[in-house]
């Protein structure tokens, strides 16, 4: 009996040691997000962030600081996103440079965007929506050269080009390249200037940079593919969530729990740091389920985010009023092509802003 206490307190004692080594290092590394990021940019032309889940919303109340900044607006200017098409560019551009919009105009403007933002008949993230709206807003009180540009990096494509839904499905055959085509993009729009820097924002396993398949073959990540080309020009960053499981909605905590207990006992600061030199970017790489890898967090990212903690995370679908009587017959119209029925039900899904607390993110006991 005296044996097996003594293991049962050895064993919590290393528990409590190897806890405390990451409470230590977020108690000796406290840079703010904000200021880690200028400090990127002073090194890096391109930045990207592994968004979270695509609907929650906290995250881009962090991104909207960042780039409301004056050094992003003197230094950077520019912020590439996964989702807007580059067919949707000019009006992107005519919105976002335009002068003295009125408050509706800039609502109508941001309403035929998102309406035809890409490939899905209609993109139903809140988030991006109103980060439009609020950059928008900004650069109308700014000169033109301190304006924040949003740049879309998704393939080319536009409803006014599809009648049917055979040319739907010639299409769809062209996303098996999906991510080698948006590096393409951001990488044509990388070499078209001299000094081009931009914060990039792509989704989950999109910024991965250094992850394989079984027998060392590379996967097809969009990180991956900019990496490679641009391996001094280029950092990423993971900005902390919870990892999926294996073919399930419901997540779970990276590295089992130990990174958002230490967080909590850190108060849930926001903070930013380097993984290679943390205990954090020593444990297992975890956030994607689909591959069984050796490779450590500080081979897949260069750095970490943590803001906000998992409980005040945020999920929001739809937008007020982006159905209106003319989109709902183009948006029948591109059910009908996809081969789905547009219901009155997921009508108003769409048409109403929808803030909720996600009943799969994990939560600490």
């Amino acid at each position: 009996m005296k044996t097996l206490l003594t293991l049962t307190f050895a064993f919590l004692s290393l528990v409590v040691n190897a806890q405390n080594s990451y409470v230590t290092f977020l108690q000796k590394n406290d840079t703010p997000p904000i200021d880690y990021l200028e400090g990127l940019f002073q090194e890096k032309d391109l930045v990207m962030i592994c968004e979270r889940d695509h609907r929650e919303i906290t995250q881009y109340d962090l991104l909207y600081d960042i780039i409301s900044q004056d050094w992003f607006s003197d230094e950077v200017k520019n912020i590439i996103f996964e989702s807007p098409s580059v067919s949707i560019q000019k009006e992107l551009d005519d919105l976002l440079f335009a002068e003295d919009l009125s408050d509706a105009q800039i609502e109508l403007k941001t309403k035929h965007i998102y309406q035809n933002l890409g490939f899905n008949p209609l993109w139903e993230k809140s988030n991006l929506y109103s980060f439009i709206v609020k950059v928008a807003h900004l650069n109308r009180d700014r000169c033109k050269y301190k304006k924040i540009r949003i740049i879309g990096a998704e393939v080319k494509f536009s409803w006014d080009d599809i009648r049917n839904e055979a040319q739907y499905k010639e299409f769809q055959k062209s996303l098996n390249h999906r991510d080698q085509d948006m590096a393409r993009n951001i990488s044509d729009w990388y070499k078209s200037g001299s000094n081009n820097k931009a914060l990039i924002i792509m989704n989950y396993r999109h910024a991965y940079t250094n992850v394989y398949w079984k027998r060392k073959m590379k996967t097809d990540n969009v990180g991956r593919y900019l990496k490679e080309e641009f391996p001094n020009e280029l950092t990423n960053i993971f900005l902390n969530s919870y990892a999926n499981r294996r073919y399930s909605w419901k997540g779970k905590f990276h590295a089992k729990k130990k990174w958002d207990l230490a967080f909590q006992e850190n108060h849930n600061k926001a903070v930013a740091f380097s993984l290679k030199d943390s205990p954090f970017g020593n444990d297992r790489f975890d956030d994607y389920p689909y591959i069984a890898t050796k490779l450590k967090w500080y081979d897949a990212f260069d750095h970490f985010i943590f803001y906000n903690p998992l409980s005040e995370h945020i999920n929001s679908n739809g937008m007020d009023n982006i159905i209106d009587a003319e989109f709902r017959k183009e948006l029948e119209r591109r059910y009908r092509i996809i081969d789905k029925e547009l219901t009155e039900g997921r009508i108003n899904f769409l048409n109403k802003a929808r803030p909720y607390h996600d009943k799969c993110i994990p939560k600490l006991k």
